[in-house]
């Protein structure tokens, strides 16, 4: 029996609005388009939000017959975010008082592990986390997450919020970072890490698989600081950290011979950089 396509709708850009944009990229039958106007690149059309918000739940994308999103727990993760959190909070973590912190897309829960890690005692590190076979094994754990969309929480209660490779996964980026706002207590800090795919010319320049339709929207560095100024957050650090080294040229091609879908590209060419924001609610 055919799988029914899933219900598309076709979008204004979810930056600036506009409605003039021109093909960026392909793939597994989805299309990017790149905004002419603020650059942004944006999935269009794109699977309704009562599809995403299911594929988000379960673990599975609606869009694509026997897709899998849930991966799974990475202890190589948890060391990689103690060492750059460690270094990007320096001055929180030198101060020694406890912190209440909150994770938002936390999957397995391996950034509120690096901040356990990192957190002075008597701190809260909790984690929201909608797919909830991701919840589940991080609760074996003994990790604190919560079966959670952002917004169904408590608002103005966290020093800190982090939103770690959450941001192309949202439909309306403003409306994501206003709710992360409204999480904060008065003074309270952003982490944000997400990619400039929207400053890389062409498709070829990005050293991966672009995972449409769960990816939706692809920032400039110029998008991601305007809309954090629109939402009251000051920059307080901005670090732009390559990943096209020789670890992810090995494991594209491990990928290759494993049958699945990966894009080798010569190790340090590529102009995309992950981009890893410390921002401080006025």
């Amino acid at each position: 029996m055919p799988y029914p396509p899933p219900p598309m709708e076709l979008v204004d850009c979810p930056i600036c609005h506009s409605t003039v944009h021109s093909h960026w990229a392909s793939e597994s039958g989805f299309t990017a388009v790149r905004c002419d106007r603020c650059r942004f690149i944006y999935l269009n059309p794109r699977p309704s939000e009562d599809v995403r918000s299911q594929a988000t739940q379960l673990g599975a994308h609606p869009a694509m017959p026997g897709s899998d999103m849930t991966e799974r727990y990475s202890s190589a993760k948890v060391l990689r975010y103690k060492s750059l959190l460690a270094r990007l909070l320096r001055d929180v973590w030198a101060a020694s008082k406890p912190v209440r912190w909150l994770d938002v897309g936390a999957g397995y829960g391996e950034v509120v592990s690096a901040v356990m890690r990192l957190a002075p005692p008597g701190s809260v590190v909790q984690g929201l986390e909608p797919m909830i076979p991701k919840v589940r094994l991080a609760r074996e754990r003994g990790i604190d997450l919560r079966p959670e969309f952002l917004g169904q929480q408590d608002t103005g209660h966290f020093h800190f919020v982090s939103a770690i490779n959450v941001f192309s996964h949202v439909n309306d980026p403003r409306s994501f970072i206003g709710k992360l706002a409204a999480t904060l207590a008065p003074g309270g800090e952003l982490v944000l890490e997400t990619g400039d795919m929207g400053d890389v010319e062409d498709r070829e320049q990005f050293p991966g698989a672009l995972d449409l339709p769960d990816h939706v929207g692809f920032a400039t560095k110029a998008n991601v600081e305007s809309l954090l100024t629109e939402c009251g957050f000051r920059v307080v650090k901005l670090y732009r950290l390559r990943i096209d080294g020789v670890a992810l040229f090995a494991k594209s091609i491990a990928k290759r011979v494993l049958g699945r879908r990966s894009v080798i590209a010569v190790p340090y060419r590529s102009p995309y950089r992950r981009l890893v924001v410390r921002a401080r609610l006025m």
